[in-house]
């Protein structure tokens, strides 16, 4: 049932499914009205990324450079709770989030961590740029601490590297609302664990150094020349080339269609995502949703659920041998790998995007008995919180 008494005005620079179906959920707690800055973005629209729910949110887009009409938007819902997804993202975004701090409006933000990886988040081009970018972010990200934090209502920080820049930032810890991205579970047959000699392994996502997916086909590749049965498919759009020369029993497999990554991995027996950075990392719910175990670098945002759950293994990245060392472990005792899949229906109900849409709710409401710090139903709470 709809609380008449929430009434939430939602503003993204784009919306994908990472928040779309969170929305669709939060539309069935509170009045919802979305404001995006453009339909999609386009390098990620190439790369196959869309939302399945827009028709049901009906996003309104930002008309080109109009400061008087997000003025009036803001003006006329001043009595309204403003949540800013990636406030940061887009110009029109941080000067909505500002306008709505000089009326006093309620404004929340919803934000990632910035990158501190070297690499481009889509692309590898432009390293010198990429690095100068590294550099930078910490110090832009203190700026706009400077400027918003005293006046907003909370943050949820998308992973606990959020929470960690946000209260480096100025953020006052009562401030903080821990949070990740969430899509629902698809239906999908039932699948066995392999029993085959050979343990299959799947990487889903875009194929650059940001993804580490070099570092992983170079560990699958020196695996299989000492002697040790694993193969990895891997899925995504980019460059292959990035793989190596012809890697022992790595196989690039193309670009899975929008959606149907729960249906198309849930034949393996383990998802690897050995990303150098990420923010969150969607594909680790899709993963756990499709009945797999996952292995992920530490520098994934979506590892603290891993942690959590118990649900796989999370490694050092900065170590270069564990990688190695924990598939060598796997592959000979797939023992851990059945006990691993029981713990996964806990995860499974935990990463439900009417879960994070009640989260939100009662965030709002600012209830006696809801206390972010001690209220996170997806990951554990760091201790600088």
């Amino acid at each position: 049932m709809i609380d008449e008494s929430i009434d939430i005005v939602w503003w993204e620079t784009s919306l994908t499914d990472h928040q779309a179906f969170t929305l669709v959920e939060l539309k069935s707690y509170a009045r919802v009205s979305v404001f995006v800055v453009r339909d999609q973005n386009a390098e990620r629209k190439s790369q196959g990324w869309t939302s399945s729910s827009n028709a049901s949110i009906s996003p309104v887009i930002l008309p080109a450079w109009n400061i008087s009409f997000i003025w009036r938007i803001i003006y006329s819902n001043r009595k309204k709770v403003h949540v800013f997804g990636g406030p940061f993202e887009h110009p029109k975004l941080m000067f909505a989030a500002f306008v709505g701090i000089i009326i006093g409006a309620k404004v929340y933000f919803l934000s990632e961590p910035y990158s501190t990886a070297t690499h481009g988040l889509l692309k590898d081009t432009n390293k010198h740029l990429n690095v100068f970018k590294a550099k930078l972010r910490p110090i832009l990200y203190s700026l706009y601490g400077k400027i918003f934090l005293k006046y907003i209502k909370g943050i949820l920080t998308v992973s606990p590297l959020a929470a960690k820049q946000f209260i480096i930032m100025g953020a006052k810890r009562s401030q903080i609302f821990p949070f990740g991205y969430f899509v629902p579970a698809i239906s999908r047959p039932f699948v066995p664990s392999n029993s085959g000699k050979t343990l299959k392994a799947v990487f889903v996502g875009t194929l650059n150094g940001t993804k580490g997916i070099d570092i992983l086909s170079g560990t699958i590749n020196r695996l299989n020349l000492d002697g040790y049965k694993i193969g990895l498919d891997v899925f995504g759009p980019g460059d292959p080339g990035i793989l190596g020369d012809n890697p022992e029993g790595v196989k690039y497999r193309g670009v899975i269609p929008f959606g149907e990554t729960q249906r198309v991995i849930s034949s393996y027996d383990l998802f690897i995502l050995p990303s150098r950075y990420d923010g969150w990392g969607v594909v680790v719910n899709e993963a756990i949703l499709a009945g797999l175990p996952v292995l992920c670098s530490d520098h994934v945002g979506a590892s603290a659920i891993v942690e959590h759950f118990g649900c796989g293994i999370v490694y050092e990245l900065s170590d270069p041998a564990v990688l190695k060392n924990i598939l060598i472990s796997l592959i000979l005792d797939r023992d851990q790998l059945r006990i691993m899949r029981k713990l996964l229906p806990e995860a499974q109900g935990a990463i439900n995007p009417k879960i994070a849409a009640n989260y939100i709710v009662e965030m709002i409401k600012g209830n006696n008995n809801f206390h972010q710090v001690n209220s996170c139903p997806w990951y554990d709470i760091p201790d600088f919180l």
